[in-house]
């Protein structure tokens, strides 16, 4: 009985077994911990496509046009010459922990990392208004945007439209500080919403497809060392390759264990990659998917 609990506790299968658990637990335990993690994390995503209102607009003389158009600021009266473009920007508090404006060291200023200019901002859409209540101020002569709230809980934001005069391929940034926020996660990239739970799914399938391979790979190896070791031995009589036959036949798949490591750290970096793509979740309730019906 005991011999056959010692032969059944060296068998591969049990082996792979136990490594697959413990990947198995692993990811669970990363799982957990971002659950019942209680941090800010701001996010801020700029559109990557800019909407054209007015392209291809050029005068070199007044009479060249029927109209002309001009921005009005504190300082005056301005020709606008050349293309305007509509872009949008997503910002909410993806953490647990709330964001209120005490907690703002240094002002959160939104502006274009090209130097177009700026022609005008306006809210579209923000959540909980009554509560939130963001402010968006343009300061014409700093060519930049003053961004402000009340407090922002998990999934609390806003969907901005910024109008410019300038580059279609324009980006705009923040800058700023929030405490305890090491850094505001920014993005001009749009990715499609995953939670973590789907993320912790797709991981695990991931794993079991993983697992599958490795057993069919270890099988095939050892197939080939055999008959490896079998063919030397049949040309040389070498004890060493009878020894080494046997070790493989008893024991299947010993010389694999380095696969078994490549799986761990292929898992560790499918995990974090999987687990990452929830940082552009844009919450549904500031999403706008057409601004005046465009």
């Amino acid at each position: 009985m005991i011999k056959k609990f010692l032969k059944f506790s060296k068998s591969p299968i049990l082996l792979y077994s136990s490594y697959l658990i413990t990947l198995i637990s692993f990811i669970l335990a990363i799982y957990f911990y971002l659950e019942t993690k209680k941090e800010r994390e701001p996010f801020f995503i700029s559109s990557n496509y800019n909407e054209p209102i007015l392209k291809n607009y050029k005068i070199d003389t007044e009479d060249d046009l029927d109209f002309k158009i001009i921005l009005k600021t504190d300082r005056g009266k301005n020709q606008i010459k050349g293309n305007i473009y509509s872009s949008k920007i997503y910002f909410w508090n993806n953490g647990k922990e709330s964001i209120k404006s005490e907690n703002i060291l240094q002002n959160l200023i939104i502006y274009p990392e090209k130097k177009s200019k700026i022609l005008s901002v306006r809210i579209l859409k923000e959540t909980r208004p009554e509560i939130t209540k963001f402010s968006v101020d343009l300061n014409n002569e700093q060519n930049e945007i003053n961004l402000s709230f009340n407090i922002l809980e998990q999934n609390d934001g806003v969907t901005i439209q910024v109008i410019y005069n300038g580059d279609e391929s324009e980006k705009l940034l923040l800058r700023g500080t929030i405490e305890s926020v090491k850094e505001i996660k920014i993005s001009n990239k749009f990715s499609e919403p995953i939670s973590i739970s789907l993320a912790v799914v797709y991981t695990t399938i991931g794993l079991i497809l993983l697992g599958i391979l490795l057993v069919i790979l270890i099988l095939l190896l050892n197939k080939l060392f055999i008959k490896f070791y079998q063919l030397l031995y049949s040309l040389t009589k070498l004890e060493f390759f009878r020894n080494q036959l046997q070790k493989e036949k008893d024991d299947l798949g010993r010389s694999m264990n380095f696969l078994a490591i490549l799986a761990v750290i292929y898992v560790i970096y499918f995990s974090a990659k999987t687990l990452s793509l929830n940082s552009n979740d844009i919450p549904k309730e500031i999403i706008i998917e057409k601004i005046n019906g465009v």
